[in-house]
């Protein structure tokens, strides 16, 4: 392991656990997309004894008190604004009860049928660490998704354009299930007992990296990552055309905490002309959505 990585520090549980899963959802702004994954759970009408744990950070406490009136079930907490997505995430974890923890981000929808077949996967092999379903866009078609870790002669080579070069090549061709590097932040189910093996997944990363980082530290200590094909959820939030940018900062904190940054900053100077477009593009959109907010008011 590389010198740059800081100690990871130990999660600690504050509830036994007495229930099958516990559905984790991390929202790093609060907005529809909660709302309609709650919907969601509530009508798939999940089998196993479960539990929902929603961390978002917010400082609107109207809003969260609508959302707690209408799911009164729901485990809700809110944390800083600004919050790392990791630290959302382990915030959620601490308070969990469940055996499995399945992490979601708010971007895709899972159907019974996968929460339930993810877990009975992971039930079945005692050191599987985590498991991840195929990701489906509104039409049914593949989403392609990161499988493997960035490596970084691939990221020098793709430095430009890395959520489509740095795509593993899974597709319908793979009907079984199958060992990977990593999984995709949007949806994963973790065992609790690699969690407290591991650690928690705050490590200073743009959202969907933290993932990334805790899978490659669960393999370093032999936990296995699988991809099961034969399960699906769907992605219900259309691609941001600027989202390169979370990918490429994970991209760089991740070649430079397992690699050093001697392989990290060549990297990110061929990513510095994409950034910087990126940004200026984000900024201008924003600033046009602020200007038709004030024209309809």
């Amino acid at each position: 392991m590389s010198a740059l990585i800081p100690r990871i520090e130990p999660v600690v549980f504050n509830r036994p656990s007495s229930l099958a899963l516990s559905v984790i959802v991390a929202l790093p702004v609060l907005g529809p997309a909660l709302g309609r994954l709650l919907h969601a759970l509530r009508e798939a009408r999940i089998t196993l004894p479960y539990e929902v744990v929603v961390v978002v950070a917010c400082e609107d406490g109207a809003a969260l008190a609508s959302v707690r009136a209408e799911f009164p079930l729901v485990l809700l907490y809110r944390a800083q604004p600004g919050t790392e997505l990791g630290a959302l995430y382990d915030l959620g974890v601490r308070a969990a009860g469940g055996r499995h923890l399945l992490l979601m981000d708010g971007t895709v929808v899972p159907s019974a049928a996968t929460i339930t077949e993810l877990h009975r996967f992971a039930e079945g092999g005692q050191f599987i660490g985590a498991v991840v379903p195929r990701y489906l866009r509104l039409d049914g078609s593949d989403a392609p998704s990161t499988r493997a870790f960035p490596a970084p002669l691939a990221a020098l080579l793709g430095a430009l354009q890395p959520a489509a070069r740095l795509q593993y090549a899974f597709n319908r061709l793979v009907t079984t299930p199958r060992e990977v590097d990593a999984a995709e932040g949007g949806c994963v189910l973790v065992r609790r007992a690699a969690v407290l093996d591991v650690g928690g997944l705050a490590a200073g990363y743009p959202p969907g990296g933290e993932v990334w980082d805790w899978c490659k530290r669960a393999r370093m200590k032999g936990w296995a990552i699988f991809l099961h094909p034969g399960t699906h959820v769907s992605l219900t939030q259309p691609s941001d055309p600027e989202a390169g940018l979370e990918v490429r900062g994970s991209i760089r904190r991740f070649v430079y905490r397992f690699h050093g940054w001697l392989l990290a900053a060549p990297i990110a100077l061929l990513m510095l002309p994409t950034d910087v477009r990126d940004r200026h593009r984000r900024r201008r959109r924003a600033r046009l959505a602020r200007i038709s907010l004030q024209a309809k008011a």
